[in-house]
């Protein structure tokens, strides 16, 4: 209750009392209390006099009594706020068909892939091996020095022995040709599958020509028209190498042949010879 309201009350209270007759018809008496003379008025109340009072107190009951929902101010409502959930946006695309590239990967580290990615490989073009022709090429004895055949067997020509082999030429089909005696290099012809029909003479010694051809020379017939009766020949037959020559066809038999004259043999250019394959060869007319 207010004060405002509890003043009004009482002061409302307070007025009916003192309207209230004070004389009710009822003797004072004294009483002696503890000593004191203590003057008790009775009232003797009438009809009148209860039911007025009865009213007057009913009142106040009435007025000072709780009042049910009067004590307190009515509550402020409180609104009441329903969150409204917010829409989640749904975005539906649709995928293009894509191209999976195939692509070996060479350092990958260790990852968890966010999204995984669907694609269509495409067609993979083989090429059949029959389509590419598969070319083979047989190594070259002049490519490398391991095609040497080797050297011939030795041959004793007018007292000396002789031996023969082919030197590849790196890089070529070809060989260069070692005539040896003594230890020493005495007739060495470049690229012999070139031309045939090589000579040479010893350098130490005129009456000793060396010829190295597809034939042998079996007899020298003359030198400068005179015929030639005392000569010595010799042949060795070189080893010949495996493999093809510059021109796509196999390496000949070539053969050496040593010949040793009584004076001095003088210039080839003045010999006719017989070959092992009987013809007669005039140099001078070469």
């Amino acid at each position: 209750m207010s004060p405002d309201i509890e003043h009004l009350l009482r002061d409302q209270l307070r007025g009916a009392a003192i309207g209230a007759p004070q004389h009710l018809g009822v003797d004072d008496q004294d009483v002696l209390t503890r000593g004191r003379r203590v003057v008790i008025r009775r009232r003797v109340l009438t009809v009148a006099g209860v039911a007025s009072f009865t009213l007057v107190i009913a009142g106040t009951i009435g007025v000072l009594g709780p009042r049910v929902n009067n004590d307190a101010l009515p509550a402020i409502p409180t609104p009441t706020v329903t969150p409204t959930p917010e829409a989640t946006p749904t975005t539906t695309s649709s995928a293009s068909p894509s191209t999976t590239v195939t692509a070996t990967p060479t350092a990958t580290p260790s990852s968890t892939p966010s999204a995984t990615a669907t694609s269509t490989a495409k067609p993979t073009r083989t090429t059949s091996p029959s389509s590419t022709p598969s070319r083979t090429k047989t190594p070259t004895p002049g490519s490398t020095l391991s095609a040497t055949p080797g050297w011939s067997d030795r041959v004793t020509v007018a007292g000396r022995a002789y031996r023969a082999r082919y030197v590849p030429i790196v890089g070529q089909h070809n060989y260069n040709l070692e005539l040896e005696s003594g230890g020493a290099n005495v007739f060495s012809p470049q690229n012999v599958f070139n031309s045939e029909n090589r000579f040479g003479a010893d350098s130490g010694d005129s009456r000793i020509t060396y010829y190295l051809g597809r034939y042998r020379i079996t007899d020298l017939i003359s030198i400068k028209g005179q015929p030639v009766t005392d000569e010595v020949i010799g042949h060795i037959a070189v080893p010949t190498p495996d493999g093809d020559d510059a021109t796509g066809e196999p390496y000949m038999d070539l053969h050496v042949t040593i010949v040793r004259t009584s004076a001095s043999a003088g210039d080839v250019n003045d010999w006719v010879v017989r070959l092992s394959n009987g013809s007669v060869w005039d140099l001078s007319k070469e």
